[in-house]
């Protein structure tokens, strides 16, 4: 069953040909759009990026 969450991969691939591509595309996104953490330690800022980034 698909679902609007969850596009088929031919319909991901039909824009980008690969995994990399695609993660290289995804970086370039969240390095635009998502500000980065100061918690103070660099654990705490991976930590808090990573829900951040899992909230989309």
């Amino acid at each position: 069953m698909l679902t609007a969450d969850h596009p088929p991969a031919d319909a991901i691939y039909r824009r980008w040909p690969n995994r990399l591509a695609l993660g290289i595309a995804a970086h370039g996104h969240l390095a635009t759009t998502v500000h980065p953490p100061d918690t103070g330690t660099l654990r705490g800022d991976v930590l808090e990026w990573l829900r951040e980034a899992n909230r989309y």
